[in-house]
């Protein structure tokens, strides 16, 4: 990792002049009359900063960041322009734009206040960090606008190559919840990392929340969908990871559409040996939209399938075993939701309702006809009311959630003659009556507090939180903030198995279930945040602990519970430091992290595999022009620790020149030495490029973009875990230096 971290001094020198704000301005005229139009709407990027021209056509927007920026122009009556702009270093960029005029009238509109992003953005306990989709699209972590690999630094991590979730200040992947527009989704995982979890092409904006209503203990990945566009528009990308496609549009009065499909198979290119991955992976989203006078209103249905076989051993070990016997894998979710939202100034009202559900479900093949299987189901029903009201001096929010999940866990052994397994299930209803109150006092400090209460099992469980913000230097910002949750719902995974990382599942079981606990965490963290040098800084130092967490690592040496699970408790303590720079032409972004992660039982401790000492990570992206990015980034991690892989074992991360992803064997991690093998320092240097072309087809303009990514570019032998045989201890390489992704994307 020296590379990295002897670049982060340089980055900084190089950048030590800090350089005053640009700004865009320019003329909005007809292409019929030529004439200047008043009182067009101009916004610049997903933040929603807009203007309006004035009597002469003219618009200004001032303190603009240097960098690649998404100007929406729109008038009624007109057909709306969205450029992506390149906005310079110093002085004001002139972009003057014609407007073309409908054929036809249209409908009256009402003008709504949507602005939900910026308006959490403000709230200083909603999301952050927050990502547009101008900022995941040039992502110099994300060369493939990958959600989990853009929010993957500072307090939060994922699996360097195979990402099936984030770890939020070193929590599980089952403490982390996931939402599309206020819905939860569960297991929004892909197969290997393949894709991310989410169409790119539907994601306005994402963040990680901490709200203590919230029923997990780390926090929320919340993901917003764009608005349906003023006419229909088509997207999609089609790449050695799979199809995607996605629209939007108006649908009637008032009203639009956005929907999208991908999929892809990790088997269509292997070379057809038995010990490459077999099968499919699939996610689609539709969402309808009407806006009025009386509010806004939306319905959501999301889901995605992901089924996979693998072989059950690397080469045939005995003529009685069959060579094509595989493990089977399969899990997927659905959600369905509605939502009304109506401002009125500073006080939003809102009310949600939803239906979400996962499945899980695996197959182990071995010799003589013995196999381990396991299942598992999640259904959540809900209802939640809020209101909340943002002003410059007082920010105040009161909500109210009932909801029901019932869980239900399968698992054993199963033979020819008989079958031995474990079943387990709950019922967990919960009520949840939360407020919060922020209130700045002069012009440096805000303090607020928040109290929620949990109903369940007929007893009351307290979620309190504080936090005080203070403003010690007209650009720096230091907060403080303590908060406790509670979780109801646990996973029976074992998550130190290398087979999760092919079946990232997390397998759910209710409080109340065979023995399974209410999972307590509290949480104190520190942070500060300013610019530097040119540079957006930000420090935080957090610790946390939880009690009556399930371990199932210390207790089974499966990929899952086979009914035998215990109780413990973690503690987690880090420090992290990120800075971020932008420029007219080139993005970059440093990321360091320390943490101490560890879980507790009876029987001793141990370090998650999750948990590694030192992750840094570095990227740039450079523009050379609006239509050309080139993207170097790095990743390094250090203090890793893995349970070993007992058994003959055949892996390969999935990757493009090696045609596809290998897994095959059965492997074991011996309940007593988890978290017992050292891992050698990771270190991965990316490079991407991406190319957009416009083009004008069918009277309609439209992008073409080429993209590719060259992984590994060192071709440095990294280690994922070690299996240990008969013949002895072996390690097991990640990714070798390949093609990840190339293919072709398109808007029209």
């Amino acid at each position: 990792m020296a590379p990295v971290f002897q670049s982060l001094p340089l980055l900084l020198i190089l950048a030590n002049t800090a350089t005053p704000p640009s700004g865009v301005t320019g003329v909005v005229r007809s292409t019929d009359s030529g004439l200047p139009l008043h009182g067009v709407l101009v916004v610049l990027g997903d933040r929603e900063r807009l203007t309006y021209t004035d009597s002469a056509g003219r618009y200004l927007i001032s303190a603009v960041a240097p960098g690649p920026q998404r100007l929406t122009i729109r008038y009624l009556g007109h057909v709306p322009q969205a450029v992506t702009v390149l906005v310079p270093r110093e002085g004001a960029l002139v972009l003057d734009v014609g407007l073309e005029p409908l054929p036809e009238r249209l409908p009256i509109v009402a003008v709504v206040d949507v602005a939900v992003v910026a308006t959490a953005a403000a709230d200083a306990n909603a999301l952050d960090p927050l990502l547009t989709a101008t900022d995941l699209a040039h992502h110099p972590m994300s060369g493939d606008r990958d959600l989990f690999s853009a929010l993957a630094h500072g307090v939060a991590s994922a699996r360097a190559e195979t990402p099936g979730g984030l770890y939020i200040r070193g929590g599980g992947s089952e403490q982390t919840g996931y939402r599309v527009d206020g819905v939860p989704v569960f297991n929004p995982y892909h197969l290997g990392g393949l894709m991310s979890a989410w169409n790119p092409d539907v994601i306005a904006a994402a963040g990680l929340s901490r709200r203590v209503d919230a029923d997990v203990l780390s926090g929320v990945v919340d993901v917003t969908t764009r608005a349906p566009g003023a006419r229909l528009t088509s997207r999609g990308g089609l790449s050695s990871s799979g199809l995607r496609l996605a629209a939007d549009g108006p649908l009637g009065r008032n009203s639009g559409f956005l929907a999208s499909a991908r999929a892809s198979d990790p088997g269509l290119l292997s070379p057809g040996d038995a010990t490459y991955l077999r099968g499919r992976t699939s996610d689609w989203l539709l969402k309808a939209e009407h806006r009025a006078s009386w509010g806004v209103t939306r319905l959501l249905a999301t889901g995605s399938d992901d089924a996979l076989t693998a072989a059950a051993s690397p080469t045939p070990t005995d003529q009685a075993e069959p060579t094509d016997v595989r493990h089977e894998f399969g899990w997927s979710n659905r959600s369905l939701g509605a939502s009304w939202e109506q401002r009125r100034g500073p006080v939003r009202l809102q009310g949600n309702a939803w239906a979400s559900s996962a499945e899980a479900h695996a197959l182990l093949g071995g010799a003589r006809g013995v196999t381990s299987q396991v299942s598992s189901s999640r259904v959540d029903v809900g209802v939640q009311a809020l209101v909340e009201q943002v002003t410059a001096d007082l920010t105040w929010r009161a909500l109210a959630r009932v909801e029901r999940g019932q869980t239900a866990y399968r698992s054993g052994v199963a033979y020819s003659v008989g079958d031995s397994a474990a079943a387990f299930g709950a019922v967990t209803p919960v009520m949840t009556l939360s407020g919060e109150l922020s209130r700045r006092i002069g012009n440096r400090l805000s303090v607020g507090a928040q109290l929620a209460a949990h109903e369940w099992n007929a007893r009351a469980w307290l979620a309190p939180g504080a936090q005080l913000a203070w403003r010690f230097t007209p650009r720096w910002k230091l907060e403080a903030r303590a908060r406790r949750q509670q979780q109801f719902v646990q996973s029976l995974r074992n998550p130190q198995s290398v087979v999760g990382h092919i079946f990232p599942a997390d397998l759910f079981l209710g409080a109340g279930a065979g023995g399974v606990p209410v999972v307590i965490g509290d949480e104190l963290s520190l942070k500060a945040r300013g610019p530097l040098a040119g540079w957006a800084v930000g420090v935080e130092a957090w610790t946390r602990s939880t009690s009556g967490q399930v371990l199932v690592a210390p207790f089974e040496a499966g990929p899952f519970a086979r009914g035998r699970f215990g109780e413990g408790s973690g503690q987690a303590r880090g420090v992290t430091l990120d800075a971020e720079r932008s420029a007219a032409r080139a993005i970059v972004l440093a990321s360091y992290a320390w943490q101490a992660v560890s879980a507790r039982y009876d029987g001793g401790s141990y370090a998650p595999e999750h948990g590694a000492r030192h992750q840094a990570s570095l990227g740039l992206t450079l523009l050379p022009s609006p239509s050309t990015s080139i993207r170097l980034s790095a990743l390094g991690a250090a203090g890793r620790r893995s349970s070993a892989a007992d058994g003959a074992l055949e892996w390969e991360a999935c990757n493009l020149w090696d045609r596809g992803c290998e897994f095959a064997g059965a492997p074991d991690a011996d309940p007593t030495r988890v978290g017992a093998r050292r891992l050698p320092p990771y270190l991965r240097v990316d490079l991407s490029a991406r190319r957009v072309l416009t083009r004008r087809i069918l009277a309609r303009d439209g992008e073409v973009a080429v993209f590719g990514t060259l992984s590994n570019l060192l071709n440095r032998r990294n280690v994922l875990t070690y299996a240990d045989a008969q013949q002895g201890s072996r390690p097991l390489e990640m990714r070798p230096r390949a093609p990840v992704v190339i293919g072709l994307e398109w808007v029209f």
